[in-house]
């Protein structure tokens, strides 16, 4: 199974669906923020949380959710 296809089944619960159209996820208007609200050191730079792993090295650990 493919690495999104196993994403898209973890996030099941939240009924998300995948579109089948590619992997591209843009922040709609309502939800946009001020860039000054960002710190500094991330304005330039993607930050996204994969949290599903097989690999205990790879969770995101219980006391950061």
């Amino acid at each position: 199974m493919h690495m999104v296809d196993r994403y898209m089944e973890a996030i099941k619960p939240l009924h998300i669906k995948t579109d089948k159209l590619g992997l591209d996820y843009f922040i709609p208007g309502k939800d946009e923020i001020e860039a000054s609200w960002i710190p500094e050191t991330h304005r330039n730079e993607l930050v996204v949380f994969g949290i599903g792993a097989r690999k205990f090295t790879k969770k995101l650990p219980l006391s950061c959710r």
